[in-house]
This record gives structure tokens, C-alpha cells and sequence, in this order.
């Protein structure tokens, strides 16, 4: 299938990326980021959207969890709030390690 099929909201690290040095550089107000809660949403929107489009055993489905797991222990380490992302995981919208390693990568 064709991924704008499949995926109605397309977001990337990139693009993330992108919006925040966007507001390092113009200042914070000209970006639609306002809380850290707001990037986070569109993190697990990256995450969603690669479990939900590539099949069960595909090697980026290991990359993204490995990707989700640096992120996570990147964004405690940086202090930011893990209530949000305690939050986005009651919601659903972070996507949860199987804990089948098989398919993991080693990521430092």
C-alpha cells in the first residue's frame, strides 16, 4: 500500500528537529511546539506510524524501538517531564517494547 494511504498524519524526526532549532534560532513563540508535552506528541506520532505501517517482522520496526528506548533514557537524562510521557503511554499513544529482542539493534 501506498504510505499516505495507510498514514493519515506523517511526521519525522526530521521534521521535529527542524521546529525546534527553528525556535532556538527565531525564538520559541514562532513555533507550534509551547510545553515539552507537545514535541512528545509528535514523537509518538513517528513511533505510531511506523508500527502501524510496516509489517510485524520488518528490521526499521527494531530500529524504531531501539530509536523509542534512546529517546526515552534522553529525555529523562535531560529532565524533562516523564508525567508526560507516563501520560502518552496511558493514552496509547506511545508504542511499547514486545520485549522480543529478536529484531532489537544495539543503540548506545
Amino acid at each position: 500500500p501506498d504510505y499516505f494511504d495507510v498514514i493519515k498524519q506523517p511526521m519525522d524526526l526530521g521534521t521535529i528537529i527542524k521546529e525546534l532549532e527553528k525556535g532556538r534560532t527565531k525564538g520559541w513563540h514562532t513555533i507550534k511546539y509551547k510545553t515539552p508535552g507537545d514535541v512528545l506528541k509528535d514523537v509518538a506520532l513517528v513511533w505510531h506510524n511506523c508500527f502501524t505501517y510496516n509489517v510485524e517482522d520488518a528490521v526499521i520496526r527494531g530500529m524504531c524501538r531501539k530509536c523509542q528506548t534512546v529517546f526515552e533514557r534522553e529525555w529523562a537524562r535531560a529532565g524533562l517531564s516523564m508525567a508526560d510521557l507516563n501520560e502518552a503511554k496511558r493514552k496509547g499513544q506511545w508504542m511499547e517494547d514486545d520485549d522480543d529482542d529478536e529484531d532489537d539493534y544495539d543503540v548506545q
